[in-house]
């Protein structure tokens, strides 16, 4: 895992999030529908958080879209760590996962759900050790 400064990067494994959006794949879909499946979810209007355990010393790192963060901090991110107790979550497995979704709440992307307490949505799952994804 590379270094730079006191923050740490992405694993190669993780990729940081950047969903397809359906309107940019839609004709594709419209031609594709009868010959495959695949799972229609819903993208978050949000903040992208990812919360993960790497290597073997599973260490526990939080990530916005492009930023690592100090997991002891006092943001958005880890303020929904502790809100959902992620890092014990993540630890209660014996893999090392990636939970990769939308913070969502007042003040953020004007809050187009009307939440009154912070959420987060998770749309991803991935083993941080080998790259691949959860399935549904």
């Amino acid at each position: 895992m590379k270094q730079k400064g006191n923050y740490t990067k992405y694993p190669e494994t993780v990729k940081k999030s950047d969903e397809e959006n359906i309107e940019k794949l839609f004709n594709h879909l419209k031609q594709q529908c009868n010959h495959h499946s695949f799972y229609l979810t819903e993208k978050m209007e949000g903040q992208s958080a990812t919360y993960m355990l790497y290597g073997k010393r599973r260490k526990f790192l939080v990530f916005s879209r492009n930023t690592a963060r100090n997991p002891n901090g006092n943001g958005n991110w880890e303020n929904i760590a502790r809100q959902y107790d992620i890092e014990k979550l993540l630890k209660s497995y014996k893999t090392n996962y990636a939970i990769q979704g939308e913070i969502c709440k007042a003040g953020v992307q004007g809050n187009i759900y009307g939440f009154n307490k912070p959420r987060f949505f998770v749309y991803k799952v991935t083993n941080t050790d080998t790259g691949k994804a959860l399935d549904y």
